[in-house]
């Protein structure tokens, strides 16, 4: 959760999309909005009834796309909407047809937080230099591999302390077999770390790195929002570059953990709605998918995944 330092607390009950609020900032900093929200027949496991798509505006300009995909119950949803000047300022949720599932019913929202983390302390530096994620290409409208949560680790380096980010996306389109996921973590989300960032011992920025195309980890040289780092999605097992087309994105505020001898694992743990995701994102592709194949090892398979069809021989190892 978010830490100290919170120079701003604003509550707003609301109400159906459109959403238009202000609120005051008495002193700048990075902000966070935790949204309430609910989607009425959203299901993330029902081709067709996947998620409604709102799109968020910080005084009349773009922020990010939220996607609803928690379905009909009110859920929380965290948002780092980036730096914020003191003043009012309004905050728009209005719905985006055009990415909502077809038979998705209507967006209403309960309730916005929305904290200002004033520049001091650990969690204004994780939450000032959080990613901004844009989507890949041929994920937009298709609600498939969505990065659904965001966190950071503090490690010591050489140079100081590094800021690592990693997310959770709901599945991957390519890359690791859905069996070997499975065998191999017992999770079928693809988390994966996108960027991290050095500071020395002053608090000066000294390296920034990224998870690029094919696991490499090269200097992140891409713009800024602030001091958020720009990234595409842009392979189908979820690595980041440092341009990229589209211009939809997603920014999830950061959570901090500690996974000094534990497995990345604890943060679903810690959040099981990650995995009900997850298993409703395998329940709605199979009935798309291609007719099995046979695989390596004598299992049934598309692609090495024992997800495509419940036949006998379909088995996971362990």
């Amino acid at each position: 959760m978010i830490a100290a330092f919170l120079l701003s607390a604003t509550l707003m009950s609301v109400g159906p999309v459109p959403v238009d609020q202000t609120f005051t900032v008495p002193a700048a900093g990075e902000a966070v909005a935790v949204i309430h929200a609910s989607c009425e027949r959203c299901d993330w496991g029902a081709e067709g009834r996947e998620a409604a798509a709102v799109r968020i505006l910080i005084d009349g300009k773009y922020s990010q796309h939220l996607l609803l995909a928690r379905g009909a119950d009110d859920a929380d949803y965290h948002l780092s909407l980036g730096p914020m000047a003191v003043g009012d300022h309004k905050l728009r949720i209005e719905a985006d047809p055009a990415l909502s599932a077809r038979q998705a019913g209507p967006a209403a929202i309960s309730k916005v937080d929305i904290v200002v983390i004033t520049p001091a302390g650990d969690d204004f530096v994780a939450q000032s230099m959080a990613p901004f994620i844009y989507a890949r290409p041929d994920t937009i409208g298709k609600f498939s591999d969505l990065p659904v949560f965001m966190w950071y680790e503090i490690v010591p380096v050489p140079q100081g302390r590094q800021f690592r980010y990693s997310v959770i996306f709901t599945n991957e389109d390519g890359g690791t077999a859905t069996d070997r996921l499975m065998a191999t973590w017992g999770r079928t989300t693809d988390v994966e770390f996108v960027y991290g960032v050095t500071l020395n011992g002053q608090g000066k920025v000294v390296a920034e790195e990224f998870q690029g195309p094919n696991h490499e980890v090269p200097a992140f040289r891409g713009r800024h929002e602030g001091s958020h780092p720009l990234q595409w999605v842009s392979t189908d097992n979820n690595m980041v570059s440092e341009t990229g087309t589209t211009e939809i994105r997603f920014a999830p505020a950061p959570q901090r953990f500690d996974l000094t001898d534990v497995s990345r694992e604890v943060v679903m743990d810690k959040h099981p709605w990650t995995y009900v995701l997850a298993a409703k994102e395998m329940v709605r592709r199979r009935s798309s998918w291609r007719t099995p194949f046979q695989g390596r090892d004598g299992f049934r398979t598309r692609g090495g995944s024992c997800w495509s069809k419940p036949v006998p021989t379909c088995r996971m190892r362990r």
